[in-house]
């Protein structure tokens, strides 16, 4: 007597299905995380960008109206320090000299401009109108916004006394920006130095 022999054909078992849902979503979650943290850093890049293109534009204003430094009484710059400089130029070119004021505040860094009231001398003595130039900057003590050259390329040491400001012939100018100092991209590091037309370099 031949006993035949029945092969039964069994589908995925409950707890098989379960795993397999479990293994598809965890490489859903992975891959849709790879997806948006590649979206998130475009996003910053982008960002990262705009800032690097404002502050850029700030600092060549800067550095124009300082090759044009021209003042009153011989004094063209009136304040000098590591993150603050005030100096006289025609930064509006309408052939009138103005009060430009650059300093930090908070994390941003700021121009203020004093038209002056007509006189002889010219009067310097009204409101300063202030204008935001960047924003998110790191500078501070351990990393100046401003440094000053004399004839000699030695660094002139802060806070600058009415002597040294007239020694001053170049200004180096360098910012630090970053939105977000725990993510990237890394911070924004824009250098310039700038060379005073009316100061003797020898």
């Amino acid at each position: 007597m031949k006993t035949s022999i029945i092969q039964s054909k069994k589908g995925m078992t409950i707890v098989e299905l379960m795993v397999a849902m479990v293994i598809f979503t965890l490489v859903m979650v992975v891959l849709y995380s790879i997806y948006f943290s590649s979206l998130a850093n475009v996003e910053r890049n982008k960002e990262a960008n705009v800032i690097r293109q404002q502050t850029s534009i700030g600092i060549r204003k800067l550095a124009a109206g300082l090759r044009e430094i021209s003042g009153p009484d011989d004094e063209d710059i009136v304040v000098a320090n590591a993150n603050e400089l005030t100096f006289y130029a025609d930064v509006e070119n309408d052939d009138v000299i103005e009060r430009v004021h650059y300093y930090l505040s908070n994390s941003k860094l700021m121009r203020g401009i004093v038209e002056p009231a007509a006189g002889d001398p010219l009067d310097f003595s009204g409101a300063e109108s202030s204008t935001e130039v960047a924003d998110y900057i790191l500078n501070n003590g351990s990393n100046p916004l401003f440094r000053y050259y004399d004839s000699t390329g030695q660094l002139t040491s802060l806070p600058l006394s009415s002597a040294n400001r007239e020694a001053v012939v170049s200004i180096n100018i360098k910012v630090l920006s970053d939105k977000d100092t725990s993510k990237p991209p890394k911070a924004i590091n824009l250098e310039t130095k700038v060379y005073l037309r009316n100061r003797k370099s020898e």
